[in-house]
Parts: structure tokens; C-alpha cells; sequence
């Protein structure tokens, strides 16, 4: 289904079947997602501003520099998805799956992703600022040069993930202890 460039602003696609759909460049801001399947689809550049994406089933998709600001993602399974330099600032993303997917160079600038699963996830270069990360999974994950400035990061598990030159600036470590330097010993 090539829906590139689409104007779909407000639209109620809850349920809908978008598996490997074109979307790229579409305009899907304040829609409706909630339960979709987006598995594969073509999300380039697209523009999902304050839309649903609650329960959502996104495996494999491709959303390269999507812009997703003030997404409702709860619980959605994001697994395998190209994110890189994708724009999550303020995403509500709580107990939501990543696992394996790639969001080198994300913007998740004040994101809620309190219980989220970043299993093996590619998180280098990403701006964590004031991003909410209590309790979630970064086991594996790679945070390189990630800046986690002001991040809640407690009870986060962060075993065998890699920090390599982090910004930790002010972050809550997941002892719930100020990282000093950093959170590497927490």
C-alpha cells in the first residue's frame, strides 16, 4: 500500500493493518494507532506529532528521522525499528519494547519511558535530557556518547551495556544516587 506523503492528520486507523505500508513522508499527526500493526512499513520522515501509538505493533519498521514528538506509545512493541535521528522529545513510551532496534542520534528530550524494554538496543549519541528511565531494561544496550543529562535512570538495569563516553550530568543513577562522575559503578 503506498500512502507516501499522505494526509492522514487526525485520522482513526486504530486496528488498522499497515504491515509494510509506504508512509513515508505522511502526515499522521493526532491520529489514531492505537492497537495498529505498522510491521515493515515505510515510515520515513513522517509526521506523527501527538498521535496514538498505544499497544501498536511496529516491528521492523523503518522510521529514520520520523518526527514523533508527543507520541502516546504505551505498551507499544517497537521492536527491530530503525529510529536514527527520529524526534521523540516528551513520547510517552512507558513499558514500551525496543528491543533491538536502532535509535542512534534520537532526540528523547523529556521522553517517559519508565519500564521500557532497550534490550541490545542502539542508543549511541541519543539526547536522554530530562528523559524518565526509571525501571527500565538497558541491559546490553549501547549508550555511547548518549547524553543522559538530568535522566532518571532509577532502577534501571544497566548490565553489560555500553556507556563509552556518556554525559551523565545530574542523572539519577539506578541506585537512585547523583551520578558522580557518572553511574558506571551503580
Amino acid at each position: 500500500m503506498d500512502l507516501t506523503s499522505a494526509q492522514l492528520a487526525g485520522a482513526d486507523l486504530s486496528g488498522a493493518n499497515l504491515n509494510e505500508a509506504k508512509l513515508g513522508f505522511a502526515n499522521l499527526s493526532m491520529a489514531n494507532l492505537e492497537g495498529a500493526s505498522l510491521g515493515a512499513a515505510g515510515l520515513e520522515n513522517a509526521f506523527l506529532q501527538g498521535a496514538t501509538l498505544k499497544s501498536a505493533n511496529v516491528f521492523g519498521a523503518k522510521m529514520n528521522r520520523a518526527s514523533l514528538v508527543e507520541v502516546d506509545g504505551v505498551g507499544a512493541s517497537v521492536k527491530a525499528v530503525e529510529l536514527s535521528f527520529a524526534d521523540m522529545r516528551k513520547a510517552n513510551f512507558k513499558s514500551a519494547t525496543f528491543q533491538g532496534s536502532f535509535l542512534g542520534n534520537a532526540d528523547l528530550e523529556g521522553a517517559l519511558l519508565t519500564g521500557a524494554d532497550f534490550r541490545k538496543t542502539g542508543l549511541g549519541e541519543a539526547d536522554l535530557t530530562d528523559a524518565t528511565l526509571a525501571k527500565a531494561n538497558l541491559s546490553g544496550a549501547d549508550l555511547t556518547n548518549a547524553n543522559l543529562t538530568n535522566a532518571n535512570l532509577r532502577g534501571a538495569n544497566l548490565k553489560s551495556a555500553t556507556l563509552t563516553g556518556a554525559q551523565w550530568k545530574g542523572a539519577t543513577c539506578p541506585n537512585g544516587k547523583k551520578a558522580d562522575p557518572d553511574c558506571k559503578r551503580s
